[in-house]
């Protein structure tokens, strides 16, 4: 699937299929995401987690490659949870949701 977005601000989130049951610990959360614009030009794209109610902005990304090439995106890495100190727990991770934003 794909989605596409125009203007400043714009969001997507996407709610994740939960951890495989047995996952005890997690190390760390990590955004990844493929993406390629319609036309050649720029345009930036940042991962962004909502972790609760608060939606946490990560890495800004300048993207450059026109589709249907696409390229991989690694976002910002959270080893606490968003806006915590603590560390992630299955439970935690398995009520995120996770996307990208036109900053």
């Amino acid at each position: 699937d794909w989605v596409s977005a125009l203007t400043s601000g714009d969001l997507e989130l996407f709610t994740l299929a939960d951890l495989p049951s047995g996952i005890v610990s997690v190390d760390l959360v990590e955004v990844i995401y493929q993406a390629a614009l319609a036309e050649a030009g720029s345009n930036d794209l940042k991962d962004v987690i909502r972790n609760g109610t608060v939606n946490y902005a990560g890495t800004t990304q300048t993207i450059t490659t026109v589709q249907p090439n696409y390229s991989l995106y690694k976002g910002t890495v959270w080893y606490t949870e968003a806006g915590g100190t603590t560390l992630w727990t299955p439970t935690k991770v398995n009520a995120l949701e996770a996307g990208f934003q036109i900053p």
